[in-house]
């Protein structure tokens, strides 16, 4: 969708958007971006990187990522920071780009269960039975805990610097559905 000629100069906001979130690594060397030894250069981030990631597959990021302003040089020209440019988009296009998104980042963390030692890693998962009417009581209670977490954010880079990305993936959805 965002890949013809005629949608992307016609939507560039939501091409970009969609181009950014629907490649995780975009997301991810953004966020490395704040990360305050940072060099947006492919021999710096690969060896950070946790995945298989070719070096031009870095470079097409950071050239992307600078190109739609989702980061910025420093006023120094050494490296790069994250822009304060926001996500905006919505409808079909953003739905798509975050499917494709949380599609990555859910195998990433399916991977990391063999790949990351359990001291630097939580992955949490409780199955259950509700009445359906209890959707929204639980719908409430993820946004409450993804607040928490941005929160925790704001209280850590505010405290120290940031030394690693993390991404945490709160899910909660029907396994079943109700018979007619």
């Amino acid at each position: 969708m965002s890949q013809t000629a005629s949608f992307r100069r016609e939507n560039p906001k939501e091409s970009d958007v969609y181009l950014y979130l629907s490649k995780s690594l975009n997301v991810v060397i953004r966020e490395m971006s704040a990360l305050p030894d940072f060099k947006p250069d492919p021999a710096w981030i690969g060896p950070r990187l946790r995945g298989r990631f070719t070096r031009q597959e870095i470079k097409t990021s950071l050239v992307f990522l600078a190109r739609a302003g989702f980061i910025a040089n420093t006023s120094k020209g050494e490296g790069a920071r994250p822009s304060e440019r926001q996500l905006d988009c919505s409808g079909p296009v953003l739905d798509a780009a975050l499917a494709q998104f949380h599609t990555e980042m859910l195998t990433r963390a399916a991977q990391s269960i063999t790949e990351v030692s359990a001291t630097e890693r939580q992955v949490l998962g409780h199955t259950f039975a509700i009445p359906a009417s209890f959707a929204g009581e639980l719908s409430k209670i993820l946004t409450g805990a993804q607040s928490a977490i941005q929160q925790l954010e704001i209280r850590a880079n505010k405290d120290q610097k940031p030394e690693v990305i993390y991404h945490v993936a709160l899910a909660g959805y029907p396994l079943t559905r109700i018979p007619k």
